[in-house]
């Protein structure tokens, strides 16, 4: 176990010295072993029977506020193997948006939760502390009065998934026996985030699968481009959000691309025939790198030719 001046770190079956006794705060709220067994059955009930990560987390949230009063905020927070980043997925209880919101990112160090999931370890916070925790996010939490944290290592399989952060107003609102407890609830709500991430996984493997037979069908029947491309957009518009698309193809008279159907598009904006140059343009860097070409945003740096900044996409 390694212990700092206001936080503790604990294994499953390490014992955690806090400096308070939360038996003589009239306002604590013990789980005797009873509750504690009903508790873990309720949070089982929700976990088995549930594959939408934001309902799991009210419905446990809800069930450890019942039996654990001082829990005022909760987060759930997953890791992100594309961006390796821990990303808030859920929020549940009165306090948890005070400092939080989803989708967010939390930093890499200097919070609880980062603590957590790279120690694997429950990690146990009496006082939060801008100095013991340096990060905007906590400065945030303590500002708006949470000053007691838990936060559990979500782990399935050796998989990392991501951390259970609880919080509180008071300080040492959480002794030894509700962190176990709370390690615990974390170990089953692993198992129901693993199988919701399957249950992802496998829905977007079926709808991408879909998608594709029904192109395939479109591109079988259509000799014209226009009819296709109309076709193939409200397909698409079902699984990828677009406000137009357009089929360019290459001109070898100008050296540049000619546009040969359009669908939706802006006001003012492209008309069909149009001629799009090969410098400057997502179209041009895609057609001589032979790469699918993704931006959030066009940075007019990278793309300077006049159609985009004429048209500030």
């Amino acid at each position: 176990m390694i212990e700092g001046k206001k936080a503790s770190i604990m294994t499953d079956h390490s014992k955690v010295d806090t400096q308070k006794d939360n038996a003589d705060d009239p306002t604590y709220i013990q789980t005797d072993g009873s509750s504690r067994s009903r508790l873990l059955l309720e949070i089982n009930n929700a976990v088995v029977s549930n594959l939408d990560l934001q309902k799991l987390l009210q419905v446990v949230a809800e069930c450890l506020h019942g039996a654990l009063a001082q829990i005022l905020s909760a987060a759930l927070s997953l890791y992100n193997t594309e961006t390796d980043q821990l990303l808030v997925h859920a929020l549940a209880l009165e306090r948890s948006g005070d400092f939080l919101t989803e989708g967010i990112a939390l930093p890499p160090t200097g919070t609880p939760g980062a603590l957590a999931f790279t120690t694997q370890k429950v990690v146990l916070i009496e006082k939060l502390t801008v100095e013991e925790f340096p990060s905007d996010l906590v400065k945030r939490a303590v500002e708006t009065g949470t000053t007691s944290i838990c936060s559990v290592p979500l782990t399935i399989y050796e998989r990392r998934l991501g951390v259970l952060s609880v919080g509180s107003t008071q300080e040492g609102a959480f002794s030894k026996d509700d962190a176990e407890l709370l390690n615990e609830i974390g170990k089953q709500i692993a198992i129901a985030v693993n199988n919701a991430l399957n249950h992802q996984k496998a829905k977007r493997e079926r709808d991408r699968f879909e998608l594709l037979l029904e192109v395939s069908k479109a591109v079988s029947v259509s000799l014209d481009l226009r009819k296709l491309l109309l076709t193939v957009s409200a397909i698409l518009r079902n699984h990828i959000h677009h406000d137009f698309a357009g089929i360019s193809l290459y001109d070898e008279e100008f050296k540049m691309f000619r546009l040969l159907a359009l669908d939706n598009p802006t006001a003012e904006f492209l008309e069909e025939s149009f001629l799009i140059p090969i410098e400057g343009t997502p179209e041009g860097l895609a057609f001589k790198a032979r790469q699918t070409v993704l931006r959030g945003s066009l940075d007019f740096n990278e793309f300077p030719a006049h159609l985009i900044l004429r048209e500030n996409l």
